[in-house]
């Protein structure tokens, strides 16, 4: 994101400590301004609110959570201690903006942790979009976060639009909310090992768009109208169903499921 004022109450909230559902970016959607849109949505890896300020950084993260490599990732992550970056903007050359005579704490996108050869690691990620690249002050403070990075041994990467696989991330956006039943109780409560078969059946016999063959369902079990495409979504979104995620889904066309697969398979797949 960039830059934010550092005050003694971002640092008294615990802004930009804790790990988990416990960890609290240094800008929030309610601080800032933002170029596109900005948003939120609750994690499946934390369990807590993510803030994100460009349809950019959104994508990104639903990436991040779809990613089973992924143990948890920090989004607005500021570059502290604050004297540290202003010694390397001076070297730089590079202007600390300041607000009421303080300077600003520059952050990170996203700081991710994840698992690579049984070890835990360490990357970050500046999400910015590509016209940005050609104007000489956002270059020079991408080099600062860079060199920042590299001091920590810690990979530093940019992401653009054109890094982003779109229909992948829309169709994890489109799914992410379904995952969990726990705020649906008229659905936990159906009798999903007799409905599931029949939906699969159903979306199997690929000759009907998505939205009409789950529409049929629910008529033919009774259901209530949305239940059995709510139920879809939750099977992807859970990976019990596996489709080509880079392909968009759209309800108005077929969707096509990838052959159920027992979980041997799926281990010699490396996907379970």
């Amino acid at each position: 994101m960039g830059q934010f004022k550092w005050t003694d109450r971002q640092i008294r909230e615990g802004r930009g400590q804790g790990t988990g559902e416990h960890y609290l970016p240094w800008i929030h959607v309610r601080d800032f301004s933002s170029k596109g849109k900005a948003s939120r949505f609750k994690s499946w890896k934390s369990g807590r609110t993510i803030q994100c300020f460009s349809d950019i950084e959104t994508a990104f993260a639903y990436l991040l959570e779809w990613s089973d490599a992924i143990v948890d990732y920090y989004e607005q992550f500021p570059l502290l201690p604050l004297e540290e970056t202003i010694e390397l903007a001076d070297r730089l050359g590079v202007r600390i903006p300041v607000a009421n005579g303080e300077p600003r704490v520059r952050t990170t996108d996203f700081v991710i942790d994840f698992q690579a050869e049984g070890q835990l690691l360490r990357r970050a990620r500046s999400i910015k979009p590509a016209k940005e690249l050609s104007v000489r002050a956002k270059v020079l403070a991408l080099e600062l976060e860079r060199q920042f990075w590299a001091v920590r041994s810690t990979d530093w990467a940019i992401i653009t639009e054109n890094e982003i696989p779109w229909p992948m991330a829309k169709n994890i956006e489109w799914v992410h909310s379904a995952r969990t039943l726990d705020d649906h109780e008229h659905i936990a409560t159906l009798p999903l090992a007799d409905i599931l078969p029949v939906l699969r059946i159903a979306l199997d016999a690929q000759d009907q768009p998505l939205a009409i063959a789950c529409l049929e369902v629910d008529r033919k079990l009774g259901l209530e109208l949305g239940t059995s495409l709510f139920l879809v979504r939750h099977q992807l979104a859970t990976k019990a169903w596996r489709i080509d995620m880079h392909q968009a889904i759209k309800t108005q066309d077929v969707l096509r499921l990838h052959p159920a697969e027992s979980a041997d398979e799926c281990l010699e797949r490396g996907v379970a």
